[in-house]
């Protein structure tokens, strides 16, 4: 598929300027400098959690949440891909120049040099990218030769001897508020939820005390809590709190069968009604956490940046921002019970989200819902 696109991309180029040897040298010498060892170690690294974590979901959170990362350390060192970024510290710049695996932050440094390929540090990165994803690989290798030697030479175990669930208090209160507590306890302690929830407030730090000083050329700003409010409550928040919500939605509704409760809470006294009002409560939650923790860091970046804290813009703003949130979780919820199978429940979501976040619910008219 890869290099199906980069045939692709040359014979455009070549029906719309002509064919050209330094365009060709130009992106070869592009793609086998710095696409190649990122891919191959992103490739090794992705290899590794697949084997780490049986869970694809888990592997897709890691993997998005490296990306993430990536930006959140490209908009504090200046990167061009991050509109309004500004090196807030030199020595994260200097360490970005070596480490950055793309390479961008050496390329935008030596843009004005012609033989910026030419050089010791960028040939040094990506020699050391593929020397650790040799290193990530055989050890990959070794592993699974290893579990396989162990599976063989493991006794085998009887069946029958099960571990019971200490979920007693729960299956004796059949109520709406015990069913909540079970699942908003288990929704803490599960890995993807904690590292969620350690790595927003990094996020929301970083995108208000980046852009809180931020004014059109000529123009003086004095920042107010509006002002660090605007830079997540109405893009970051609403956008990244939707697709967090879809991971929650499907985390919570299918705890039951990863605790093997499900059969019997489907023998119990308790009613559909209450079990989707309390994982609807489960979610509003969360999303309340969400939001506390946004209050939080912003307003620690507000007193680091030295902004005017006031606090009717954060009631004001988080509670618009939060309700929409939260009737978005209900839905999705909904769909899960409304249908079994988990490709249609991913379609209506992508349709809810395309309907909301995209351009193409304006060719369909105003209307109450989007």
């Amino acid at each position: 598929m890869f290099v199906m696109s980069y045939i692709t991309t040359i014979l455009f180029f070549t029906v719309q300027y002509g064919f050209s040897v330094d365009y060709l040298t130009l992106s070869l010498s592009n793609l086998l400098l710095l696409v190649l060892p990122a891919s191959v170690l992103l490739t090794a690294l992705s290899l590794w959690l697949c084997l780490k974590f049986k869970n694809t979901l888990t592997v897709y959170v890691i993997l998005a949440g490296i990306w993430i990362g990536y930006l959140v350390l490209a908009s504090m060192t200046g990167s061009p891909i991050i509109a309004g970024s500004s090196v807030i510290n030199e020595t994260l710049y200097q360490i970005m120049l070596w480490l950055d695996p793309y390479s961008i932050t050496l390329i935008v440094k030596e843009m004005n040099n012609e033989d910026w390929m030419v050089n010791v540090n960028l040939f040094a990165i990506r020699a050391a990218f593929l020397i650790i994803s040799v290193f990530i690989l055989n050890m990959i290798l070794n592993r699974e030769h290893q579990q396989t030697n162990e599976v063989n030479n493991k006794p085998k175990k009887d069946v029958k001897k099960m571990g019971h669930t200490n979920n007693n208090r729960l299956f004796l209160n059949f109520v709406t508020l015990e069913l909540t507590k079970f699942q908003l306890r288990s929704l803490l302690k599960n890995k993807i939820t904690i590292g969620l929830l350690i790595f927003w407030p990094a996020l929301i730090f970083n995108e208000v005390l980046s852009g809180i000083n931020y004014s059109e050329p000529m123009s003086v700003l004095n920042p107010m809590s509006l002002d660090a409010v605007n830079r997540f409550a109405f893009d970051v928040l609403p956008y990244l709190g939707s697709l967090i919500l879809v991971l929650w939605s499907w985390q919570i509704v299918k705890q039951d069968e990863h605790t093997k409760i499900v059969e019997l809470i489907a023998a119990s006294p308790v009613k559909n009604r209450q079990l989707i009002l309390s994982q609807i409560l489960t979610l509003a939650l969360m999303v309340l956490i969400l939001v506390l923790f946004s209050f939080i860091s912003s307003t620690v970046a507000e007193l680091i940046a030295g902004s005017v804290w006031q606090l009717s813009p954060y009631l004001i703003s988080l509670t618009l921002a939060s309700i929409p949130l939260i009737l978005l979780g209900s839905i999705f919820i909904c769909f899960h019970h409304i249908f079994k199978s988990n490709l249609i429940v991913v379609g209506f979501t992508a349709a809810i989200f395309l309907f909301k976040y995209t351009p193409i619910a304006q060719y369909f008219g105003q209307f109450l819902i989007w």
